[in-house]
């Protein structure tokens, strides 16, 4: 991550916002780093996501049209190639406006997009901290004259020491199981209970808080990694395929989306 990315600050908390993919970069309270982002993340090279290149395991990426995976990489409604997570994780956002604790961020369709996702839409992500919070807002917009449609999510990766994943809770999560030790892994699809979310280990404790359009909860940890993804989705993997499930927006609307983290 470049030197010259956005900071915001409220007093002792601060985070940093990497305009390529308008991933929330860092989010600290005090010397403690919430979300896990080590000086050199290793960038794993992936073909799943579009345009092909690094996934990198930090921070806070959006994910959009869709989170998660369709089946085949297949978006049913236009008989495309639609990757992994969307199509906004690599491509550069504009940074709209900066303030001292509150960024603007926004990206827009382009011809490359329409490849996969053959709509018109742009994304404004709003990042606001305040003392010990981290604050995202979505906003999606429909610049077209069709009905969009959308499975948007984030996903926070959190610090997690090894010593402490078996002790990881999450209130009131049905089917929800801790990591099985430092080489515990997860890949679960949970229901998201009402808000918000507590979540807690033995060194740690926050409440995660989303809109009421947020009903599905993705944890992941790998083995031998000092984080969990607790990751916020609107509906579970390959609902951008289910007109039943997804969102839509209409022609000239905007939805907003948000999610909150607050450090207890």
């Amino acid at each position: 991550m470049p030197d010259s990315v956005p900071r915001i600050a409220a007093g002792e908390t601060r985070a940093t916002i990497d305009p390529v993919g308008g991933r929330v970069a860092t989010f600290a309270v005090g010397p403690r780093p919430i979300l896990f982002a080590p000086a050199d993340p290793p960038p794993e090279r992936r073909d799943w996501v579009d345009p092909p290149g690094t996934w990198i395991h930090a921070g806070n990426p959006v994910l959009f049209p869709q989170a998660g995976t369709l089946v085949d990489h297949r978006f049913v409604d236009a008989g495309t190639t639609l990757k992994s997570h969307g199509l906004v994780y690599q491509r550069p956002w504009t940074v709209e406006f900066q303030e001292p604790s509150r960024l603007l961020l926004s990206i827009a369709s382009d011809a490359q997009t329409r490849r996969a996702y053959p709509f018109d839409w742009r994304l404004e992500e709003e990042v606001t901290v305040r003392p010990g919070v981290l604050h995202c807002t979505l906003r999606i917009s429909n610049t077209g004259d069709r009905a969009l449609p959308a499975a948007p999510g984030w996903h926070p990766y959190f610090n997690l020491p090894l010593e402490e994943k078996s002790r990881l809770r999450l209130d009131s999560v049905p089917g929800y199981r801790a990591p099985g030790g430092p080489e515990g892994a997860l890949d679960d699809v949970l229901p998201l209970s009402r808000q918000p979310l507590h979540v807690t280990w033995p060194s740690g404790e926050l409440c995660l808080s989303t809109s009421e359009q947020f009903g599905c909860l993705v944890v992941y940890t790998a083995p031998g990694q000092p984080l969990v993804c607790i990751e916020p989705w609107v509906v579970p993997p390959n609902s951008l395929n289910d007109p039943a499930a997804r969102l839509s927006v209409r022609p000239g609307s905007t939805l907003t989306l948000w999610m909150e983290i607050a450090v207890l």
